[in-house]
């Protein structure tokens, strides 16, 4: 049997031939679902899929960078953000390792998460205008709902003017 950790494509098969895991991968499954809740236009709403998309959508997207900043994370410890270089202000995290293992692991966490949710922006193939230059959430979910329009469908978003002018 499999580590709990270790889930697969193939697990991923079998979910979708709707076959069961064994406990400990559903429990993993389970958890990471609740953890990053995972949304999927088609599942939640399954009579709009059948009708060819939504005809109109409107939202105010969250306007966030995806990638992490040792500065905001840390920002309430300010011996490691006044640390001049980085190399200064990563030998002050590893140090939190011994000093303060809870905090450092909530850190290698947070760092992990955004670098998953990057990489599964890059790699999905859902997103192909939404991740070129930096990557805002704004333009990632405006593509989305873009792709869940009818032919004739409408979009009104609140976005920066940038999503015009902007190099990338």
């Amino acid at each position: 049997e499999s580590s709990a950790h270790a889930i697969t494509q193939n697990h991923i098969n079998i979910l979708a031939e709707s076959h069961t895991l064994p406990t400990n991968l559903q429990n993993e499954v389970n958890r990471l679902s609740e953890q990053y809740q995972f949304f999927h236009w088609h599942l939640a709403f399954p009579e709009v899929s059948a009708h060819g998309g939504f005809d109109c959508m409107l939202g105010n997207p969250p306007w966030e960078m995806v990638q992490f900043q040792d500065s905001d994370f840390f920002s309430a410890y300010p011996e490691i953000i006044r640390q001049r270089t980085r190399a200064a202000r990563q030998r002050a995290i590893a140090k939190l390792a011994k000093l303060e293992p809870d905090l450092y692991q909530t850190y290698l966490d947070s760092v992990r998460q955004v670098n998953s949710e990057r990489h599964f922006l890059d790699n999905s193939g859902l997103y192909s205008l939404g991740i070129i230059g930096r990557v805002n959430l704004y333009k990632v979910m405006l593509e989305s709902c873009w792709k869940n329009l009818t032919k004739d469908g409408r979009l009104g978003m609140v976005v920066p003017s940038g999503i015009a002018f902007d190099d990338f």
